[in-house]
């Protein structure tokens, strides 16, 4: 929108700096509040906006985008470590040194074509929604009894990552 100098994309940006300053949503507001968020200034301004990190620095639109992603991502990760349950073998999984971090789901990028049931088993291994003794017993309170060691071992209690 600040780009452009179109007249019609002049139009929409004075169209959206009016709102913003009657108090009104705004996309010009809420740009710079999600940028500040992700730790990134904007400085709007026709024809070249520009756009800096923290420490000042310019960011060009390509790394900009990268910043972006790697904020959500830290996100989503901070979203994950808070879960008590399901987050717990995805947590164990990123402190684990010793797996490749970047490989957990690699096999979708090279499995185009992978059947949902095939996905969706996947995701209950790693969500810890796979049916264990452990888990029918705590989490789902389907089973009868405290019993909840491991049918194989018979020493800790069967839950997936002991499994």
């Amino acid at each position: 929108m600040y780009i452009n100098t179109d007249p019609t994309m002049r139009l929409v940006r004075a169209f959206e700096e009016n709102a913003g300053n009657n108090g009104h949503q705004s996309l010009v507001k809420g740009s710079i509040k999600h940028s500040e968020e992700m730790g990134i200034t904007l400085q709007l301004e026709c024809p070249e906006p520009t756009c800096s990190d923290m420490k000042g620095n310019k960011v060009s639109e390509k790394n900009l985008k990268n910043i972006l992603k790697m904020a959500v991502r830290e996100e989503r990760k901070d979203k994950v470590r808070n879960e008590n349950w399901q987050g717990k073998l995805i947590r164990s999984r990123w402190e684990d040194e010793q797996l490749d971090q970047q490989g957990c789901f690699a096999w979708l990028r090279s499995w185009k074509d992978a059947p949902t049931h095939t996905i969706a088993g996947m995701m209950e291994l790693y969500e810890q929604l796979t049916p264990n003794k452990l888990y029918t017993s705590c989490k789902t309170r389907t089973t009868q009894g405290d019993d909840v060691t491991c049918r194989m071992c018979g020493k800790a209690p069967e839950s997936l990552a002991h499994v």
